[in-house]
């Protein structure tokens, strides 16, 4: 996947699925696939809603952003953010 939000395990919270705009998928020769593609700003984002059980005021919610960019000439490495 060319782009994942992985929301970090917690027993208070229930993560939804990923939601991503529509991608167009394009054909890239430099890697002989066919991909997703995203152009400009994307909004990537994730419902996270508190645990029916859970009767605390606050969750701290950790989450790490995966993506991978490309060019016309090259694909760069996955990366991941905090």
């Amino acid at each position: 996947m060319a782009v994942d939000l992985k929301i970090d395990k917690n027993s208070a919270l229930q993560a939804g699925e990923l939601d991503l705009p529509k991608a167009e998928n394009i054909y890239l020769d430099v890697i002989d696939e066919t991909v997703p593609v995203y152009y400009g700003k994307t909004r990537v984002s994730k419902e996270i809603i508190a645990s029916p059980n859970y009767k605390g005021s606050t969750i701290d919610v950790g989450a790490t952003l995966e993506y991978q960019t490309c060019d016309d000439k090259l694909c760069y490495l996955p990366v991941s953010s905090l």
